[in-house]
């Protein structure tokens, strides 16, 4: 999938990158590239041992170790992008020739083509692969989110818990008066 990105990308004329649609496609990788920072950092602020087993921190970790290595990946693919831009709209002015060193011809003359259909190439695949792992973004933060959630609830439940008097406290609150819950025979009830 991402080399037919990346091959319909290359199809595209030369230099095609260079104007409006190179500026649009820069801002698209930098909203992509600056929103994974702050997803990651959030996710590290989250690891809490709050209302968690040893093995619940460990499992916890190895959670957040696999989203962060994720999103890093992201993160590489857009500056792959990126660099495939700045290849893809360079003006390269230089021009190339054939050598001939050995006997051996070599064509140079159509290398700055080649590198802007490689820098095209690059800027397809990459996108692709990039976009295809941004859903980790939103996850990560309802992961975060839910994890934020269950320390909440815990912290909450253990407040109550410390606050709730105990059952002799409650019967200094709510004394009875003198003969409550008394048995008495019933010929007594009768004359009341």
């Amino acid at each position: 999938m991402f080399c037919l990105a990346g091959s319909l990308v290359s199809l595209l004329p030369s230099g095609i990158l260079a104007g409006d649609i190179g500026r649009i496609v820069t801002t698209f990788l930098g909203l992509l590239a600056a929103s994974i920072l702050p997803t990651i950092s959030l996710i590290v602020g989250s690891m809490s041992a709050t209302g968690r087993s040893v093995k619940g921190i460990n499992e916890l970790h190895d959670e957040f170790v696999h989203l962060v290595g994720e999103l890093f990946s992201v993160l590489g693919w857009t500056m792959v992008a990126i660099v495939g831009l700045a290849v893809a709209s360079a003006d390269i002015n230089y021009q190339f020739g054939t050598y001939e060193p050995f006997g051996i011809l070599f064509d140079f003359s159509s290398l700055p083509d080649v590198l802007k259909g490689a820098g095209q190439f690059a800027v397809g695949y990459a996108s692709a692969a990039a976009l295809a792992q941004f859903s980790l973004v939103p996850k990560s933060i309802l992961k975060a989110l839910e994890l934020r959630h269950h320390i909440a609830v815990d912290e909450a439940r253990r407040k109550i818990s410390e606050n709730v008097p105990s059952a002799d406290g409650i019967q200094k609150i709510f004394g009875a008066k003198q003969g409550f819950g008394e048995v008495k025979p019933v010929s007594i009830v009768e004359k009341l």
